[in-house]
């Protein structure tokens, strides 16, 4: 399980890092949501789209 602010953080970590991270939004009932989510050059991640649980979890292991 993940939420919106720990995916968020979760990327800075990884840009921070060196990684390219594209994200696609989705707006529902007035909120922004994580679509999809794609790193790039983050080794061990990528670099195709991922669910945010996917993307939560393995960016969990590789910022850690």
């Amino acid at each position: 399980m993940t939420t919106t602010k720990e995916l968020n953080n979760l990327i800075a970590k990884a840009e921070k890092m060196g990684a390219d991270i594209t994200v696609v939004w989705n707006e529902e009932d007035g909120r922004k949501l994580h679509e999809s989510v794609a790193v790039k050059g983050l080794k061990g991640c990528g670099p195709f789209p991922m669910s945010p649980i996917a993307a939560a979890e393995r960016l969990r292991e590789l910022t850690a």
